[in-house]
């Protein structure tokens, strides 16, 4: 017998749905703006310790790009100097300088199918959480890809 109904298709989500997602279940955001056609939030985040606070922009400019994620750069803790890893670079954004952030690799693991809160959010908290741990031991504990799809031979933590 034939199912009667047909299956569902996901659809792209549209920015103001994404929007109502991450209004409703995120609290700490700093700046909202007002477009239907993007995304522009900075968010409070604190650390799993509540020792440190983070700032977090989002920003996802049309349905079919993809979300950019990015830190705060001040006063973050740097372990002896190098350079942080699982990050795409430098970005200055209305005169202050962000980190930009990898939080996950677009073309494995996003589509503008997903649900901003449910997926780029939770990564960058992820990122934060190894991002800490990198700071005091010097070791990446995260996904082991660099942003550019390199396989990272040391990625284990533990």
């Amino acid at each position: 017998m034939a199912n009667k109904f047909p299956k569902s298709k996901k659809v792209n989500i549209p920015i103001p749905i994404q929007k109502y997602y991450l209004l409703t279940r995120y609290k700490n955001i700093l700046i909202k703006d007002n477009s239907t056609r993007k995304i522009d939030m900075d968010f409070l985040i604190k650390s799993s310790l509540g020792t440190s606070e983070y700032i977090i922009k989002i920003k996802y400019d049309t349905i079919y790009d993809i979300p950019r994620v990015f830190l705060l750069n001040e006063n973050l803790p740097i372990y002896q100097n190098e350079k942080i890893p699982h990050i795409y670079g430098y970005k200055k954004i209305n005169g202050k300088d962000y980190v930009r952030l990898c939080t996950f690799l677009p073309k494995e693991d996003w589509n503008n199918k997903l649900i901003i809160a449910n997926t780029v959010f939770l990564w960058t908290i992820e990122w934060i959480y190894f991002f800490e741990i990198w700071s005091v031991s010097g070791k990446w504990c995260g996904r082991r890809h660099t942003p550019f799809g390199k396989r990272n031979k040391n990625w284990k933590c533990w």
